[in-house]
């Protein structure tokens, strides 16, 4: 951890330095003209004399080396008292700089050959909302579709009236997502949608398909089968509906239901007019 020096007291460390290194040369020098003095045979008056002057320098010496075992347990602390305060700090987060949207055309996005059409659906319908720009879907179509004609006859007379039978089809196979919402081609945000109760979804049609799509979607209800990565099969499949459901059951799995779905009408049988044969005699019958 990097610690900034310029909390110190510089002038005071600098001082307290040049004094130790003084005492020292001080003390070298005045033992070595002790001996020069001891070689050259000088009276024991000057040696004394000089004794005590080494002594008093030595006393000097211990006081300065104090001073600094002093200032620098005091440096010492104030240190660990830094260091202590730095990692009570939180860690700052480096700012990171959002990078700048970039939305893609959608007309580049359209394949050749194709139209951009938007539906909206349920979140739950569009696969629980976890789907992304670029995926691949089957949809399909929950429709009510007419049967046989019936007469009903009400106070302006009679009627025709055609009844509805629900009915799920694969109306499109391999249908590529162009956008959820406005979101082109970054990855969605699969927690945001599924708090939403429904998605605008964009897909990837020819002209004849986006008719389609559109009628579907006014006259029933939409859902989104997602496709796996690079799969592109197609089939040939039936419409469901509860004749079809009944015969899948039966076939595969043994059971047996009735089918909700009215017989037909029977046709009204005709009165065919009698035939007689009247006897006249004398013009009496």
């Amino acid at each position: 951890m990097a610690l900034d020096f310029k909390k110190f007291d510089k002038t005071k460390l600098m001082v307290l330095v040049a004094a130790v290194a003084a005492g020292i040369v001080a003390v070298v020098l005045t033992n070595a003209h002790i001996n020069r003095t001891i070689e050259e045979g000088s009276g024991a008056e000057k040696v004394a004399f000089l004794m005590e002057k080494v002594k008093a320098l030595e006393s000097a010496q211990r006081e300065v080396m104090q001073s600094q075992e002093a200032y620098a347990n005091r440096v010492e602390q104030e240190l660990q008292g830094i260091v202590q305060q730095q990692q009570a700090r939180p860690a700052t987060q480096p700012v990171v700089e959002k990078p700048a949207l970039k939305r893609q055309s959608l007309a580049l996005k359209t394949p050749e050959g194709k139209r951009a059409i938007t539906v909206n659906i349920t979140t739950l319908a569009a696969v629980g909302g976890l789907l992304n720009p670029g995926d691949f879907v089957d949809v399909l179509a929950h429709l009510d579709l007419p049967t046989d004609a019936v007469t009903q006859v009400d106070a302006s007379g009679k009627q025709d009236v055609s009844k509805m039978q629900k009915t799920t089809l694969t109306l499109f196979q391999n249908i590529q997502i162009l956008a959820i919402g406005s979101n082109v081609d970054s990855p969605s945000d699969f927690d945001g949608q599924q708090k939403t109760t429904s998605l605008t979804i964009t897909f990837a049609v020819d002209p004849e398909q986006a008719e389609l799509l559109t009628f579907a979607e006014l006259h029933g209800k939409l859902q989104l089968v997602l496709r796996s990565s690079g799969e592109s099969s197609s089939y040939r499949l039936p419409s469901a509906t509860w004749e079809t459901l009944k015969n899948y059951l039966e076939s595969t799995q043994g059971v047996m239901i009735n089918s909700p779905v009215a017989p037909k009408k029977k046709e009204a049988q005709k009165e065919e007019p009698s035939s007689s044969i009247e006897i006249y005699r004398s013009g009496v019958k």
